[in-house]
């Protein structure tokens, strides 16, 4: 599981396009697709920024009824997806 203040920024080499309520992106480098959920999407959306996963924990406790400890560990679990997929950096 990520550290609290771990800083994670998206890649400059995906392009995301929303659909309904879930979000489409591909890897302009390996040339890959991936689909994200309502709450992945909202994710990706905080990640405009760099943040880190205490404050995406933060902004996601106060849109969605979840606990502070599933928060933390299913949105570590994504972010670690993401960046092997090389969508995010974490610092």
């Amino acid at each position: 599981m990520l550290e609290l203040d771990k800083m994670i920024k998206r890649t400059t080499s995906t392009i995301a396009s929303p659909m309904d309520d879930e979000l489409v992106m591909m890897h302009m480098e390996n040339n890959a697709y991936y689909g994200l959920n309502s709450v992945g999407r909202r994710i990706w959306e905080l990640l405009e920024e760099e943040q880190t996963l205490a404050s995406l924990c933060g902004q996601l406790m106060e849109k969605y009824d979840v606990d502070h400890a599933v928060c933390q560990r299913d949105v570590s679990a994504l972010i670690e997806q993401l960046e092997k997929a090389g969508l995010v950096t974490v610092a």
